[in-house]
Order: C-alpha cells, then structure tokens, then sequence
C-alpha cells in the first residue's frame, strides 16, 4: 500500500496576554523570552518528528478493513449500516509515485456516477457510489525507532503479525504499510489461506484475531425493506422454541420445548435450545446448488440455458440452479404447471440457492470478480449475553466442515468447557467468570488458524485448544455456527460473525513456497486480493534496514460532510473521532 507523507502538526500553547499595568521593559523582555521559546519549540517539534514520530496518510486499500485508503463511506439503504468501498486516489495522491495493483485492482472511480456496490451486511445490491462523497484515507502516526528500540532493548525487531511501515523493495521513495508475516531466516508457504512456517501453521493471537477480522454478518444492522429475496439469517431451530427476537435482541426463558433436531450433537447438547445462522445470500452468486427431479413437466418448455439460471439434467433426475434463484422466477416456474413434484422441487431450490457458502469476497474491492472466491472456514462469533436467572447451560458452537466444537457456559458447575462432537471428554475446562452472573459481558469462539479460542470481554478464558487439519474440513460452510441455551433465563445482544484473512496466492509465481535471507522479513497485505507485496516482489523478503517503523494509532481522521446555504450545497471536512483507533 503505497503512503502519502503527511506533516504531523502538533499544537502550540497560547501565550497568557501582558497585562497593560506591566513596564514595559518587562513586557519587551517577556516577548523576546516568548519568541526564544517559540523558536526551542519549533526545533524540537522538527527533531522529534524526525527521530521520533512522523505522520503518513494511506492512499490505496491493500490493507482494508484494517486500514483504509480512499474510499467512499457508504450507508446501506435496507439495513443502514454504514461500510467504506474503496474509491480511486486523486491524480496527485502519489506525488508521482508508481502505483502497483494496490490502488487500482478491484477500485472504482469516484466519478464513475454509473458504479454500484453491494452492503457487505444484508447483501442489498445497486447501490449507487455517485451519491457518496470520498473520504481520505486513514491517517497514521508512526513510531519510527518502535523496532530499533526493542531491539536493542529486548533482542527482539519486529514481530510475527505487526503492522509496519517501509520503504519499498522496489521502489525506495515509495512508503508501504503491510502486516509482518514471516520473520528472517524462515521458509513460508501460503496454502489454503493460511501461512506456514517451517511447515508449521502460525496461528494469530486474540489481538491480532481482533485486528484483522473482516465482518461477515453484524445482527445490529436488520433490512427493514419487504424485499421477498431476504430472509433473517438467525433463526431458531425449534419450531415452538422459548427463544423471541427483540428487536437485534434474543430473549431465552428457562421452560417449554427443546430443539427437535438432536442430529450430530452430544446428549448435553442436544437438548437445548438453538439458534441457528444460515448464510442468505439475497442475490447472485457462482454456487451451484441442486434438488432431486424425477422428471420434467410435461407442457412446459425446458429452461435455455443462455437465458435461465436453472438446468434440468434427466439422466441423475437434478434440478440445478446457478447463482441464488431469484423469488420472481420461483414464482414464475411455480405457476407454469399444477405438477406438484416439480413445484415442491422449484420451491426446495429456491431456498437451497439462497443459502450460499461464505468465501473470501471482499466488498471493499467493489469491482472484483467473484470468479477468484475461495471458501473459508476460519470465523469468530461474537455476542453479548445477559444472564438474569437459572442454572443451565449456555452453549456456541462452530464447525470447519469437518469437526464440530462447543463452548459450554454451565451455570450450575460454574465451569467453562470446550468439548467437541466424538470425544468424550472436555478439551479445555476453566471456572465460569464470575462477570457473567453480575453484568453482561461479550463472549468470543475463534477458529482461526485451526485453534478453538474462548474469550470473555476480549480476555481468555482458557488456553486455546489447537487441532491438525482435516481431509474432510475443505468443503465451503453454510451453516457454521449456532448458540443455544435451557435452564435459563437470559437475553443475547450484538451477535456478529466474523472471518479470517485468506491470504490469496500469487498467480505469477510457479511456486507459494517462499525462503527468507538472515536479515529479511516476509510481508503480506490484509486485503489480500489487491495487495503488492512480498508474493509479488522479485525479491520476497524484505531487507530490515527498510523498515521505517510501526504505526501506533490512526489519527487526525476526517470525512466530507455537505450543507446547504440556500440553492448551494458545500462539501467540507469535519473530524470523524469514530475512526480513531489503535492499531492491531
């Protein structure tokens, strides 16, 4: 991600005013001390930011979420919540600097009024980017002797995961930010969207988990439009379950009917009462899903497939669909014929091509084609839980596609468990946190980097527990998690679903295997399918005397905003204090 250099400008007190009963050689005397101290100031201001600390502003999106270059803040008309694309950096924005895939892959153009994006929450498509104003990017405060200083200090530079800030291996004057993935002397390899190291897995952190985790679906923000192709994507299992919506709110009383579905979970388990999340997606797609189909119709004329999105093969007797099937050529297909069969078929696919699997899409990068979409696996479920009486349980639970893992809150042993489908006993225990019976408190499950990790107002509760990969976990998720509860009175607030980054690889390479020198480092961008870095390089690694240092927080933010003065709107720039923040 290429960096526009900033001044970082640092306020300067004001003088208290003379009085008028002073002499007025002392008030002469008093402003030449006043001028002498300005002009100290002056100098260290300059030396500190030359040895210290020095302001960037990101310009292109290799970094997003985490960072975001220009873009455009855009407010979902269905579900409203407000979510930045990325936007083309003014012709200036680079000072001349070459510009490498980070800014113009998958980036629209501000002036392109024709340009349309997708809500990354509800999925709600077209709309328009021309009635969104764009916003500079994130503005970063580095601290330039951060690793020299630990160095020296602890025999420690940077490390695995940091956010840093350097020059260019190709081009010195260029400034980059990327995250440190492999650290000198090291061999990695990029399989599956994962980093490995020595061939082993590196696995993040809970702060870094934190920082780089990429929303997939936030409860907060509901569509409130009647379009037919939107379905809640949280939804009780149980058909009378004790388990009512609230609003973004889920509300669970301790007695009445349990989930009727036990299949694949533990007997503990399986009598709660769930609430299951399916990925709706409300339009397009490249899945494919299929229903069986005896036979075709008689009187109805087969789907073209140059026209439809459906597809009848006779001989395995399916009804395919591509892509989601859109509610008006369900119903168009359903009132072509009084054939039940094939109506219940047409109405099966319908939902079936609507519950997709989650990938790597990035919408963000608002231009890019879903055909580079790779499935992915490693989520983190997030959520509030208020407990208010009882003594049951209060379970989450997630799957790779192949294991299935639950984190159990029991209130009557006061215990923590991680257990998992086919082993009998726990794999983590820890006691229940005290906080959960006095406050509400937010709960984290993470399956990142095949490690199970529970943790409650972002501190960990247990050790992680960490798992070998499996043959049978590659197939794409649409139902990976779930929470349930009984024997309790409690209400769950602010769920969202997150993933990990899926380090794509590199096209132009034969090879994602990658060997280090002694004084190099390997770096990656977050968003992965438009970053320039060490996959593309010449020269993968990084040389250490090309570190600038490590941005501490992002400051100084600001966005348009518009005012009317009669028939006129202006556009000007006000402080946007949301987006201050440290970095992760």
């Amino acid at each position: 991600m290429e960096l526009r250099l900033t001044s970082v400008q640092k306020p300067i007190p004001k003088a208290a005013p003379w009085s008028h009963s002073q002499p007025p050689e002392h008030a002469a005397g008093g402003m030449r001390a006043l001028v002498e101290w300005l002009i100290l100031l002056a100098l260290a201001v300059v030396i500190f930011r030359g040895f210290a600390l020095e302001g960037y502003m990101v310009s292109t999106g290799s970094m997003a979420p985490c960072l975001l270059g220009y873009h455009n803040r855009v407010t979902c008309p269905a579900c409203h919540l407000e979510f930045a694309c990325g936007a083309a950096p003014p012709d200036d924005a680079f000072q001349g600097a070459e510009v490498r895939g980070d800014a113009s892959v998958g980036i629209a153009s501000t002036a392109d009024s024709q340009a349309h994006v997708a809500c990354p929450n509800c999925g709600q498509t077209g709309i328009p980017l021309g009635s969104f104003s764009r916003t500079e990017g994130d503005q970063l405060l580095v601290h330039k002797n951060a690793f020299a200083w630990r160095e020296r200090l602890r025999g420690q530079g940077p490390r695995r995961w940091e956010v840093a800030v350097f020059r260019s291996p190709e081009d010195a004057t260029t400034p980059y930010v990327k995250r440190v993935v492999g650290l000198p002397g090291e061999q990695l390899e990029l399989k599956d969207g994962d980093v490995y190291v020595d061939g082993r897995l590196a696995r993040k952190p809970l702060a870094t988990q934190l920082g780089i985790r990429i929303p997939v679906t936030l409860h907060d923000f509901q569509p409130d439009d009647d379009d037919p192709d939107w379905r809640p994507r949280w939804s009780s299992v149980a058909r009378n379950s004790n388990w009512t919506s609230d609003g973004s709110r889920f509300l669970l009383k301790a007695s009445g009917a349990t989930a009727p579905s036990t299949a694949g979970r533990s007997p503990e388990t399986a009598s709660l009462d769930w609430i299951e999340y399916r990925h709706w997606q409300r339009a397009g797609g490249i899945h494919r899903s299929s229903v069986e189909l005896s036979a075709w119709p008689e009187g109805v004329e087969p789907p073209n497939p140059l026209l439809s999105s459906l597809e009848y093969d006779a001989e395995p007797q399916r009804l395919t669909c591509f892509g989601a099937l859109p509610h008006r050529s369900w119903r168009r297909w359903d009132e072509m014929t009084d054939d039940e069969e094939f109506r219940r078929a047409v109405r099966r696919l319908y939902v079936r091509s609507h519950v997709a699997p989650l990938t790597n899409t990035l919408e963000y990068n608002h231009s890019h084609s879903d055909e580079e979409s790779y499935p992915v696996r490693d989520l983190m479920l997030e959520l509030e839980l208020e407990w208010k009486a009882g003594t049951g349980l209060f379970v989450m639970e997630m799957t790779d596609g192949a294991n299935v893992f639950y984190a159990e809150f029991d209130f009557g042993r006061d215990q923590v468990r991680i257990t998992a489908d086919g082993v009998d006993k726990p794999l983590r225990t820890a006691p229940l946190p005290p906080k959960l019976r006095r406050r509400p408190v937010i709960l984290i499950m993470s399956t990142f980097d095949r490690q199970i990790l529970l943790a409650c107002d972002d501190a960990p509760i247990c050790e992680p527990f960490r798992y070998e990969e499996s043959e049978d976990s590659q197939a794409a998720l649409q139902r990976p998690v779930s929470f349930g509860g009984a024997g309790l009175d409690a209400a769950v607030n602010h769920v969202g679903l997150f993933r990990d980054v899926y380090y794509t690889p590199a096209r132009d390479r034969p090879t994602q295997q990658f060997q280090l020198g002694a004084d190099e480092f390997f770096m990656l961008g977050d968003n992965s399918a438009v970053s320039v870095d060490s996959r593309h390089w010449t020269n993968p690694g990084l040389r250490r005397e090309l570190l600038i240092g490590r941005p501490l927080v992002v400051h100084l933010p600001s966005r348009p905003a518009r005012f009317q003065i009669g028939n006129r709107t202006r556009t000007i720039r006000v402080p946007d204090f949301s987006r201050i923040r440290y970095i992760q």
